[in-house]
């Protein structure tokens, strides 16, 4: 996850000072509420389990950026009664973008110093998205697609929410303008219309971002249209009267409990909270909270902690602690081939500090202020002249080493093809026996895929695989439609899905027809299985009816290959029945349906799953991953994978792999020269096609031979 900032001044009389260019004072509870922002995203990016919530820091600059921007405006329309488009936009440009692209520049060449080369198209492809702010929209591309879900990070990738904030910079005097025509033509004062205008984007975009979140989250939370809210949310406190009318003990509570419940978030929520959704008005409104009270007379709230020197500081410099965080925390492990331990994470976070404090004191602020650069008296063109050089040097630095870097990746993509036109037992669990004399030895020597091409590695058969909140049965077919051969469905969510390859080596020895259907997140049951997105439960609950009613209606199949993840979502509880045991129930009886149809039941067990990031640790060990990137097996092997349980409770004859991956010590990484893992829970096709010899083999001892392995032995 990413996290952007809004660091904008505002004039007024009082608060805390902090190194503010003369004549221009900050808000010290604005000062607080960036500083706490900012500390806890750089927290929640460097140990996201110890800080799950941090995250929400970005909700809280999405708040304030309204606030200040829409009181800006405000008091410019009352001042001239229109609105200067070019001066505003010349000021933002000048607030944000020299720092920006400093970072963004230095980035590219540290990503060219220092990431492999087949990264590179990734990795600059979002130096280019976020030099011209569509990066959420890149982002909430990838995060629709179930199975790109798993990209490496880019070191930018936390750019998606400055994106955001300058669409809405866009956006927002725009709607100023158009409330000031619209108020002209009606006769109503611009405000008034303005602030109607506001309150219909946050009841439009809050229904928009709890509907979204509940139908597709990963899109629900890069998108504009679901943010909008929060920043028309501060844009309304603008309109509000000042807080100092207002007892000192209502302010005072106000402030304490909007800090209140930002830590709660922070420390409550995390990767499993439907977010944004209505789970955003508690930052949201925490914040506004915070923001209305005001500058107190109490060194223990908000506003007295924004006026302390280091706070304040922090405050100060936080635009430019969140630009250098995300680089430092993706490209220093690349670069030393070691993991951020706690002693890195402190060297990380001294170095961004003083990487902020030096951007801001010697790039940011001289830009801003200084008549020899962008300062007052520069001319809106000039700036926007200036702004276009700079992004246009960004992207010429990013453009060229982005031609090298598509020749690298076809070079990649040429030796995984070539892998895969030899034998299947020249590479992974096949080749465990020892390779055939004429496997390609140049392939033999490397690592197949590459393993920067590991999340890329995946399943391409068509016409396989539902989405989530698809509810229609999407099938193929591998293999012989002879008549005779047996025929076998094998059915399951992702960990299915993966080993479309295995089914098609298998399909393909014995004769056999296999037909797959896959699920995201949804495997055969007739338990119900809760889900965070409601929409995502309606649909798998349908597409598992539509399996059903597709094993009813079609000639029966031999045998009915059952998978699903270890970790997959447990049945809802049934009565005396908890979790687990409903989970169980569920699955047996979704498989005496089967049985009594005269098909046989084969369980598949889950593969385990690594508790590390195993791609990124083979990326940066290559080919001495085998030895560096494995996981015990004991902690791989949870938590119990339940349709193990249910098939021992069951009697289902059940088929395990786990030997082809896992000795009885550790789980590996690279075995016989192919990557296992293309994220934590899914094997690589590569692998996954090295496993149906075996699969294969298990599977004849259990149903029988096909047509082919008969004719074999025959006289």
């Amino acid at each position: 996850m990413a996290t952007a900032t809004s660091h904008l001044e505002r004039p007024r009389n009082g608060g805390a000072q902090a190194r503010a260019p003369a004549g221009r004072e900050l808000l010290p509870e604005i000062q607080a509420l960036r500083a706490l922002a900012v500390t806890t995203v750089l927290a929640y990016h460097l140990a996201p389990s110890r800080f799950p919530g941090g995250y929400v820091g970005v909700d809280v600059f999405f708040v304030i950026s309204g606030f200040l921007i829409t009181g800006h405006l405000l008091r410019e329309l009352d001042r001239t009664g229109r609105v200067r488009l070019a001066a505003f936009w010349a000021r933002r440009a000048k607030r944000l973008l020299p720092a920006a692209l400093l970072v963004l520049a230095a980035t590219t060449l540290a990503v060219l110093a220092v990431v492999p080369r087949v990264l590179w198209r990734q990795h600059l492809g979002e130096v280019l998205a976020a030099t011209a702010y569509v990066e959420n929209w890149r982002l909430a591309a990838d995060a629709v697609d179930y199975l790109a879900a798993a990209n490496q990070p880019s070191p930018v990738q936390h750019f998606w929410s400055l994106s955001v904030e300058e669409q809405f910079y866009l956006a927002l005097p725009l709607l100023v303008l158009l409330s000031v025509l619209v108020a002209r033509r009606a006769r109503l004062a611009p405000r008034t219309v303005l602030l109607a205008v506001l309150v219909i984007v946050v009841g439009a975009s809050l229904a928009a971002s709890a509907l979204v979140t509940a139908n597709n989250p990963g899109l629900a939370y890069f998108s504009s249209a679901t943010r909008a809210w929060q920043f028309a949310a501060g844009g309304l406190l603008a309109f509000a009267p000042r807080s100092t009318r207002a007892p000192l003990a209502v302010r005072t509570a106000a402030a304490l409990l909007g800090l209140g419940a930002l830590a709660v978030t922070f420390a409550r929520f995390d990767d499993h909270t439907p977010f944004p959704g209505t789970a955003a008005l508690v930052p949201v409104l925490a914040t506004l909270a915070v923001i209305w009270a005001g500058t107190l007379p109490w060194r223990w709230t908000p506003s007295g902690l924004g006026a302390m020197w280091p706070v304040a500081t922090v405050g100060r410099t936080s635009y430019a602690i969140y630009l250098w965080h995300f680089p430092l925390i993706v490209l220093v492990p690349l670069a030393t081939g070691i993991r951020l331990r706690l002693i890195d994470m402190a060297l990380v976070t001294a170095a961004t500090l003083t990487l902020a404090y030096a951007t801001t004191r010697w790039v940011e602020e001289p830009v801003r202020f200084s008549p020899h650069l962008l300062g007052p008296g520069r001319r809106p063109c000039t700036v926007g002249v200036w702004s276009l050089a700079g992004m246009v040097g960004v992207a010429a630095l990013a453009v060229v080493p982005l031609l090298r870097a598509s020749a690298a990746l076809s070079d990649a993509w040429a030796v995984r093809e070539t892998a895969w036109a030899q034998d299947v037992a020249c590479l992974g669990a096949a080749a465990l026996d020892g390779r055939p004399e004429h496997c390609d030895p140049t392939v033999a020597r490397g690592l197949v895929p590459h393993p920067v091409l590991a999340p890329q590695d995946r399943s391409e058969v068509p016409g396989c695989w539902s989405g989530n909140g698809e509810s229609a049965l999407h099938m193929c077919s591998l293999g012989t439609q002879a008549p005779g051969g047996l025929r076998v469905l094998a059915v399951g969510d992702s960990h299915s899905h993966m080993l479309v390859p295995a089914y098609q080596e298998v399909a393909t020895e014995l004769g056999w027809r296999i037909d797959v259907a896959g699920h995201a997140n949804c495997y055969l049951t007739r338990a119900s299985t809760p889900d965070e997105a409601r929409s995502f439960e309606e649909a798998c609950t349908r597409w598992r009816a539509a399996v059903e009613e597709h094993l009813a209606s079609s000639e029966p199949y031999d045998a009915v290959l059952v998978v699903a993840s270890r970790t997959a979502e447990l049945a809802r509880a049934d009565g005396e029945l908890d979790r687990p045991a409903a989970t169980i129930a569920g699955l047996r009886a979704a498989w005496t349906a089967i049985e009594a149809r005269g098909a046989a039941v084969v369980v598949l067990a889950d593969v385990p799953h690594p508790r590390r990031d195993v791609v990124e640790c083979v990326v940066r060990h290559g080919e001495r991953a085998s030895e560096r990137c494995g996981t015990a097996l004991g902690p791989a092997s949870t938590p119990a994978d339940p349709l193990v349980s249910a098939a021992v409770e069951h009697g289902a004859p059940l088929v395990d792999l786990t030997d082809l991956m896992c000795d009885e010590q550790q789980c590996h990484a690279v075995v016989a020269g192919a990557v296992v893992w293309q994220d934590r829970g899914h094997l690589t096709a590569t692998f996954a096609r090295s496993l149906g010899p075996a699969l294969a083999q298990r599977l004849t001892a259990i149903l029988g031979p096909g047509p082919r392995s008969a004719e074999a032995s025959a006289p």
